[in-house]
């Protein structure tokens, strides 16, 4: 399990070692790619798939963590925006398992934020 939408630290997970579950929190030291103004990156949605963890970030950039000597660590960043293909006033990003698949699941507002107009997988 993993929890984003917090600033510091930018993620928590929890782990079973030794038939207990721990959590373990840790900041973000990556600047965000996406952010004009060099803000270091927030994660807002993140899954759990075969021993890797993906994860959204606040502005839509990608990212892939990877347990590496008892901590987590971001290997890869994904180089494309995550943002819908049509104009929105809101809109919120899920990933989620499907079939052995990550899905990235886009429900869009384009006329009010308290209505879904829109998806996109």
């Amino acid at each position: 399990m993993v929890l984003t939408s917090i600033q510091k630290p930018a993620f928590a997970f929890c782990d079973l070692r030794g038939g207990k579950y721990a959590w373990f929190k840790q900041d973000s030291t990556l600047v965000e790619p996406h952010s004009s103004n060099h803000q270091l990156m927030q994660f807002t949605n993140a899954i759990g798939f075969e021993g890797k963890f993906y994860a959204v970030s606040l502005q839509g950039t990608l990212a892939v963590m990877e347990k590496i000597d008892s901590h987590f660590r971001i290997t890869s960043l994904g180089t494309n925006r995550v943002v819908p293909s049509v104009p929105a006033m809101h809109f919120k990003e899920y990933l989620i398992e499907s079939d052995g698949e990550i899905l990235l699941v886009l429900l869009v507002s384009r006329k009010s934020i308290h209505r879904v107009e829109n998806m996109e997988a």
